[in-house]
C-alpha cells in the first residue's frame, strides 16, 4: 500500500496550512520552517515562569506551563483557529505530541502526575466540532509522556455568552456555574495535570483546577498549548 500512498502524495501533495509550501514525507500539517519559527515558551525550563505566577494568585498548582506564546497576529493564533474552527483535530493531537515530546526530553514532571484531565466543552460544541480540542491535545501528550487520560471527571453544563469581549473579572463571574466535578472518579492521592488549549484570563482554568482540588486531588498541575500574556 505504501507505493500507492507515495504516488497519491506525488500527484496530490499536501501543503503547509501556514505558508502553503509543499510538505515533505516527515511533515504533518506544518512544514519544518514554520514549525521552527513557532514561539515556544520553554516554561518547562523556568522555575518560576509567568504562567505559574499568574495562577498562583488564584489557586494552588505545583506546575504550570504552556507550549507556545499567543498573539493576535501570530502562527499560534492560526493554529488555534485551524483546530477550533476548521475541524483539524489531527493538528491538535500533533501539537500535543510536540508539547509532550519537549517535556519528555527535558525530564519535566517525570513520574509526577498520575493522569491528564482535559478541560471539557459542552456536548453541543463537541457534536458541532466533532471533538474536544483539549482532549486531542491531551491525547498527543499522553502518547509521548505515557500518562493516561481521564475524561469523566469534569463536565460542562453550558457555555454561556461568548467570553471573547469580556474582561478578566466578568469572565471569572460568568464561568462560575458552568462546570461540575465528578469526585467519584478521583482516587485518594491522585496527582492530576489539567490540559487546555489556550490560557488567556485564566477563568476557565482556575475554575476547573479549584473543582479538582475540591474533589480530592492531592497535587495539581496545569498545561496549555498556548499562553497569552498581558491580559
Amino acid at each position: 500500500m505504501k507505493p500507492l500512498k507515495d504516488l497519491f502524495d506525488l500527484l496530490f501533495p499536501h501543503s503547509c496550512f501556514l505558508c502553503g509550501n509543499t510538505l515533505n514525507g516527515t511533515d504533518q500539517s506544518i512544514c519544518f520552517l514554520c514549525n521552527s519559527q513557532l514561539p515556544r515558551t520553554r516554561f518547562w525550563s523556568m522555575e518560576d515562569n509567568p504562567l505559574q505566577k499568574d495562577l498562583a494568585a488564584h489557586t494552588d498548582v505545583s506546575h504550570a506551563l504552556a507550549f507556545l506564546y499567543f498573539a493576535r497576529k501570530s502562527k499560534t493564533r492560526q493554529i488555534l483557529h485551524e483546530i477550533k474552527y476548521k475541524g483539524n483535530g489531527a493538528l491538535a493531537e500533533q501539537m500535543g505530541a510536540q508539547f509532550g515530546r519537549s517535556l519528555r526530553r527535558s525530564g519535566w514532571a517525570a513520574g509526577v502526575f498520575d493522569a491528564l484531565v482535559p478541560v471539557t466543552i459542552t456536548r453541543k460544541k463537541r457534536l458541532k466540532r466533532g471533538y474536544n480540542q483539549s482532549h486531542m491535545i491531551a491525547q498527543g501528550m499522553s502518547e509521548e509522556l505515557k500518562i493516561p487520560i481521564l475524561n469523566d471527571i469534569l463536565h460542562r453544563s453550558h457555555s454561556g455568552a461568548s467570553q471573547t469581549s469580556k474582561g478578566r473579572t466578568d469572565r471569572f463571574e460568568s464561568i462560575r456555574d458552568s462546570f461540575r466535578v465528578n469526585a467519584d472518579q478521583i482516587n485518594d492521592g491522585d496527582s492530576l495535570l489539567l490540559i487546555d488549549d489556550v490560557y488567556t484570563t485564566g477563568a476557565t482554568s482556575v475554575r476547573c483546577l479549584n473543582l479538582l482540588k475540591e474533589g480530592g486531588t492531592r497535587k495539581l498541575g496545569f498545561a496549555s498549548l498556548a499562553y497569552r500574556s498581558g491580559i
